[in-house]
């Protein structure tokens, strides 16, 4: 049984990254040495590089699954605002029927968080064709 996925994420500054997900998200820091932290909350857990050369390649985009988006949501919009995604900062239903706001950080990593139903990208698909249809895309 998989338990938990725990990516690698290329910071041009490992200290930003570091800013970004404990004061940002509030992740604590796991371990830490010159060029990598661990950090994690709950049982999401990612590794942080230091990394100006990987991270220029393409900044990563990652989804958190939460049980409570609205705590989540709240949290962050009180205590780090700043890292609302302008696009994207208000929690919003999803044609796929989840819940979701995203934050984005200076070095260009967008995270989305997320709680609703378990869909497949069949049903995914299907949803934005809808929407695309409907909205006369």
């Amino acid at each position: 049984m998989l338990t938990n996925l725990e990516p690698r994420i290329f910071f041009v500054d490992l200290d930003e990254g570091i800013e970004f997900f404990v004061k940002g998200l509030r992740f604590e820091v796991l371990q830490r040495d010159e060029s990598m932290a661990l950090v994690g909350r709950d049982s999401a857990r990612a590794y942080l590089v230091g990394n100006p050369v990987s991270a220029a390649i393409e900044p990563p985009e990652l989804g958190i699954e939460t049980d409570d988006i609205d705590a989540i949501y709240e949290e962050i919009s009180t205590h780090a605002a700043y890292l609302l995604h302008p696009g994207f900062s208000a929690i919003m239903r999803k044609p796929w029927g989840s819940r979701e706001f995203s934050v984005y950080g200076r070095s260009s990593v967008s995270v989305t968080f997320r709680n609703g139903q378990k869909v497949t990208r069949l049903e995914i698909s299907r949803a934005v064709a809808l929407t695309a249809v409907v909205d006369g895309s």
